[in-house]
């Protein structure tokens, strides 16, 4: 799985890592301040989850782009945006009656963690490719292109 996702981007699998430590330390976070959790915390969830799928969906629609003529690869792509958009739609439908205003709008921010995870994403690169080599394996030179080392 992990070959799969580093083909489509090799970025994705510290981009899902990090978006996995927000969902858990976001949840802990919610459920310790304890306002009105349990619409926070499903708006949260539904959020990050969102953005997970949707960034495996983005790569996996742009690796397959790459191999059609022009028209071909802009269909593609417009035809990945627009199902990304109408599960968005639909998750934010069902959440407002599951939750109200206050899911919809914890799943909008939750949605921002991916803008974070992109910035933060050379940082993690460079810490567990120093974790890889203090275990004694020589570490994946595949990402380096993207980390800047």
């Amino acid at each position: 799985m992990m070959e799969r996702l580093r083909s489509l981007n090799p970025v994705l699998p510290d981009m899902l890592l990090l978006q996995t430590l927000f969902l858990a330390v976001g949840e802990i976070l919610i459920f310790v301040i304890g306002i009105n959790v349990t619409s926070i915390a499903a708006g949260y969830a539904g959020g990050i989850i969102y953005s997970m799928i949707s960034m495996y969906h983005m790569a996996s629609v742009i690796d397959k782009a790459v191999y059609y003529e022009h028209k071909g690869a802009v269909a593609r792509t417009l035809g990945g945006f627009f199902i990304r958009v109408l599960v968005l739609l639909i998750m934010e439908i069902v959440l407002y009656y599951a939750g109200g205003v206050t899911a919809m709008f914890a799943s909008i921010a939750a949605m921002f963690t991916t803008k974070v995870s992109a910035y933060i994403q050379p940082v993690t690169n460079k810490f567990l490719h120093k974790i890889k080599r203090k275990g004694g394996k020589q570490g994946d030179q595949s990402n380096d292109e993207c980390s800047g080392t």
